[in-house]
């Protein structure tokens, strides 16, 4: 089943997500929320490749970077669209979700998953919003850009000033061939460059994240009580030293943390590398059944066993 649209109605807003199949009782649904500056079109080969498996899958647009709609003049913060996503989640009726987020969308599963614990099974990260992952400076140029309204000219003629574009973007996925104009435009441009109420919503989305980010509340420092997964993908020129660092910063909240890492040559490994991608997503949840089997087998031995826990307590 490929991906395909679908709108969802909430108060004040009109929600749009890419969605493939229904959810299942045997597995959980996969809930995607994607960073800045993309979409949810980020997601959609991923979304191809879990289809393929069976699986019910969920990507939204967040206000002002995609086709979600607001009719409401508040700004679109970091906190509104919390809000959002969480009473959209709630509406969908969903048993089990695997939260799967990428740049500001990693903060937003790692806060959802908190909010909705009850129904949480997985979190998997990729690229968060630490100093080894996230250009701030450049992020901050990108809202100037946005505020001086020249953020349409500098898209149509490849100046934006932001590295992640310009070059991981522009230079990378064009010299291998894996994104083209159309593509690029499509999950980064269209629907922000042509309607002047979704642009102001994406700047006012970057302004509170970044006030976040600097106050150091952006990833939260409650715990977060179920499996987390980092993806990290990298290009071979990180920090390490620094990088450990930030990593540890994470298992503050999330003590269950595991770190895989992949060489790709962009910050966006979901178009890049994405059945990779996948496979990093299903092969932890086969890790982790074989982990709970042999747990199982050595409970069967004791005098007195204890019931095995469901994903939800994991």
């Amino acid at each position: 089943m490929l991906p395909r649209r679908q709108k969802f109605k909430l108060k004040n807003h009109s929600l749009s997500a890419l969605t493939t199949h229904q959810k299942q009782d045997n597995k959980p649904s996969f809930v995607f929320l994607h960073g800045l500056p993309s979409s949810a079109e980020l997601w959609r080969p991923v979304l191809y490749h879990l289809a393929k498996e069976g699986y019910h899958t969920l990507a939204l647009d967040l206000p002002g970077c995609g086709q979600t709609t607001s009719h409401t003049k508040e700004h679109a913060t970091f906190n509104q669209a919390l809000n959002l996503i969480q009473k959209w989640i709630e509406q969908q009726s969903l048993d089990q979700v695997w939260w799967v987020g990428h740049h500001i969308g990693a903060s937003l599963a790692i806060q959802a998953a908190k909010h909705l614990a009850s129904i949480t099974a997985r979190v998997t990260i990729n690229s968060p919003p630490l100093e080894t992952f996230w250009p701030t400076k450049a992020l901050a140029l990108l809202e100037k850009c946005i505020d001086l309204g020249i953020l349409e000219t500098c898209a149509k003629y490849k100046l934006v000033p932001n590295f992640i574009i310009r070059h991981s973007i522009h230079k990378s996925f064009h010299q291998i061939k894996k994104l083209d104009n159309y593509t690029e435009k499509k999950v980064f441009w269209n629907e922000k460059i042509h309607y002047p109420l979704r642009l102001q919503e994406f700047s006012e989305l970057i302004k509170s994240s970044l006030a976040l980010y600097e106050s150091k509340q952006l990833m939260g420092t409650d715990k977060l009580n179920c499996p987390l997964q980092l993806i990290d993908s990298h290009s071979g020129q990180q920090n390490y030293s620094e990088q450990s660092e930030q990593i540890e910063g994470i298992r503050q909240i999330a003590p269950s943390l595991e770190v895989n890492i992949t060489r790709c040559k962009s910050a966006f490994m979901p178009l890049e590398l994405p059945k990779i991608f996948t496979n990093t997503l299903l092969s932890w949840t086969e890790d982790n059944n074989k982990q709970e089997a042999q747990q199982e087998n050595n409970e069967s031995s004791h005098p007195n066993p204890k019931p095995l826990g469901s994903l939800h307590s994991a």
